[in-house]
């Protein structure tokens, strides 16, 4: 005789399977892990924050794919979590799926306005769709809200929002404030690249060179400061080290030509 579980029995085994999946995945075994959570959703299916916290394990494990049906299912189940909407613009995010990150994003913003990450994640993808004017308001909400932990990050991202407004000085500003806080070599190297490009456009080409010298020292694996220092030199009459740093540009990025480079372009490079 077959024995009968009632919804009751059955929604305790469920969350008794769930509570077993996250101590697998602390320990390492996240397939054990997911499959305690497929055994918890057959048994509640309705229940979203199982679908939730499979899509975690998923996306800790590179499985993009995979991560997004389960949020996306759990959205569906709960469409007022902002914490959905988020991990769902994020996957989105990671497949540059800007378009439908910038949705998701959003939405997460309007549900829960203190979501530092949320605005901060919305200004960067509008950062790359070139939406430069909202992502400098985004970026002044999470200056505002001063809970981000990586300020630098910040700093930096709101400075390429402000160069691409125009706003140069203010640019500087934030650029100076994010080399003061930032540690990472790449990172400082970003920095000092664009206080180079600040320093191009308020026509200080001294300046410009001295920060491209720097950006190349903490990070020479980076074509660009090497084709604007080559402009530089250029204008400078010092074609021999304008020529080398064209070459040291091509061997980084294969995709460049010699032929490619027009002098009057190289500082849009």
């Amino acid at each position: 005789m077959k024995k009968k579980y009632s919804k009751l029995s059955g929604a305790k085994t469920a969350v008794q399977l769930s509570v077993q999946a996250r101590q697998k995945a602390l320990n390492g075994h996240w397939r054990e892990a997911l499959q305690c959570y497929a055994q918890a959703i057959a048994l509640a299916p309705d229940h979203d924050e199982y679908y939730f916290s499979r899509g975690q394990i998923y996306q800790q494990n590179n499985l993009l794919k995979e991560a997004l049906a389960d949020y996306r299912k759990a959205l569906s189940l709960d469409k007022s979590c902002a914490h959905y909407h988020f991990n769902c613009g994020f996957i989105c995010y990671e497949q540059q799926k800007w378009p439908q990150a910038l949705r998701y994003f959003k939405k997460a913003t309007q549900l829960e306005p203190d979501n530092v990450y949320a605005h901060f994640m919305y200004a960067q993808t509008c950062l790359l769709e070139s939406a430069f004017q909202q992502a400098l308001e985004h970026y002044n909400i999470v200056e505002q809200l001063n809970t981000l932990e990586d300020k630098a990050e910040l700093y930096l991202s709101r400075a390429s929002a402000l160069l691409n407004l125009g706003y140069f000085q203010q640019a500087r500003a934030d650029l100076q404030h994010a080399l003061a806080l930032s540690r990472p070599a790449t990172q400082r190297a970003a920095i000092h690249y664009l206080l180079g490009q600040t320093a191009l456009y308020l026509k200080q080409p001294q300046k410009a060179l001295a920060e491209f010298n720097a950006s190349i020292q903490l990070n020479p694996t980076d074509f660009r400061p090497f084709v604007q220092r080559a402009a530089l030199y250029k204008q400078q009459h010092q074609a021999l080290l304008a020529l080398q740093d064209i070459n040291r540009a091509i061997q980084l990025e294969p995709g460049l030509k010699t032929a490619d480079f027009s002098w009057d372009a190289l500082y849009k490079a």
